[in-house]
């Protein structure tokens, strides 16, 4: 089941509209993750699922995500419910991730370990929690 406010639009702008897919078990991390986006001068749209299960029926266009088009970011928790965020990246990863498809893991904090995991896992960019409204917004820009 889709959560969250299906479209988050910021400002109109000429660029295309950026399409964010979170995956974040929690609710209350959506939220702020939302309210950063209305700051920004481009347009996004922004949904959220809460499992990892629901990440690959997002992006295999499965019910009950038929009408909405793939993301280009995809902004992921490494602990979910089910199938959490190291095992869906390791399976995109295995099957080849979809082009253009750039990975944010949202990261408890600076280990080593979890930098060299999210490098080995094709992660594009890591934001640390809690999650500020100035480091999301840049990392949306530069996707």
């Amino acid at each position: 089941m889709m959560h969250g406010n299906p479209e988050v639009a910021a400002a109109p702008s000429s660029r295309r509209r950026l399409r964010v897919l979170v995956a974040d078990g929690c609710w209350s991390d959506y939220s702020p993750l939302a309210s950063a986006l209305q700051g920004l001068s481009l347009s996004v749209e922004m949904h959220w699922v809460d499992n990892g299960e629901q990440v690959f029926a997002f992006l295999q266009n499965g019910r009950p995500f038929e009408t909405v088009e793939f993301p280009d970011v995809l902004v992921i928790d490494p602990i979910l419910p089910g199938l959490d965020g190291w095992e869906v990246l390791a399976r995109l990863r295995r099957e080849g991730y979809p082009n253009g498809l750039k990975v944010i893991m949202l990261c408890p904090g600076p280990q080593r370990w979890v930098r060299r995991r999210c490098a080995k896992l094709g992660v594009d960019a890591l934001v640390e929690r809690p999650v500020t409204a100035s480091a999301f917004r840049r990392l949306l820009r530069a996707a």
